[in-house]
């Protein structure tokens, strides 16, 4: 994906996120929470570089110690929210 999709929502750091499916829990995780999820990574031009999906076991990570954009989507992301960065 190039660009964000039109109904994307933007953080004040200005990721552009859109909820896929919605989630269960109303908790969002801190910036020093660790975390545990499912994710897939695209390049712009459609080419998947990595998946947990694909390898059939979610990741665990410190969000402090991530990219910005990967700790500030995923606070914005609820428990069993699927979401789009």
């Amino acid at each position: 994906m190039a660009a964000a999709p039109a109904d994307a929502e933007t953080t004040v750091s200005g990721l552009a996120h859109k909820v896929l499916q919605a989630g269960t829990g109303t908790q969002h995780p801190a910036p020093t929470s660790t975390v545990t999820v499912h994710y897939t990574g695209w390049l712009t031009n459609g080419t998947m570089f990595d998946s947990s999906v694909t390898r059939g076991a979610p990741a665990s990570f410190p969000l402090h110690g991530v990219i910005g954009g990967w700790t500030g989507g995923v606070q914005v992301t609820g428990v069993g929210e699927e979401r789009r960065l």
